[in-house]
């Protein structure tokens, strides 16, 4: 069924797709590209409102939408990991369960993917990042 692995081509694609398998090496790059990315905007948010000298409620309110804007690619980039551990997308619900994610991230951090095709797509090691 799936021959190849098909790279990823563009941001979008790369941090909101949920088709397809990511690598273990692939999955925590854009994890830490996904943390950068929000330690610089939410460092952006607060420095323009210290200079306008928000309220408190405005700087809860635009930590809480980044936050949730942050929430998407990562659930996409977790849901892509555990279809190369050959696993649902459904088990992404375990990172709302205490402790349970704690095991659920140690698992996408440091299990082996399915050697070769599997349901979800190629080998993603066969491909090129």
């Amino acid at each position: 069924m799936y021959d190849t692995y098909i790279p990823d081509k563009g941001f979008v694609e790369t941090f909101f797709r949920i088709s397809n398998r990511i690598n273990r090496k692939r999955y925590i790059k854009r994890m830490l590209a996904l943390i950068g990315i929000t330690f610089i905007l939410g460092f952006l948010v607060n420095f323009s409102l210290l200079i306008v000298g928000a309220d408190i409620l405005a700087e809860d309110t635009l930590a809480s939408a980044l936050g949730l804007l942050t929430l998407i690619p990562s659930l996409a980039l977790m849901i892509r990991r555990l279809h190369d551990l050959d696993r649902p997308a459904w088990w992404v619900i375990a990172t709302f369960v205490p402790f349970l994610n704690l095991v659920l991230g140690l698992y996408l951090l440091f299990a082996r993917g399915t050697y070769g095709p599997n349901q979800y797509g190629a080998d993603p090691i066969e491909g090129c990042d």
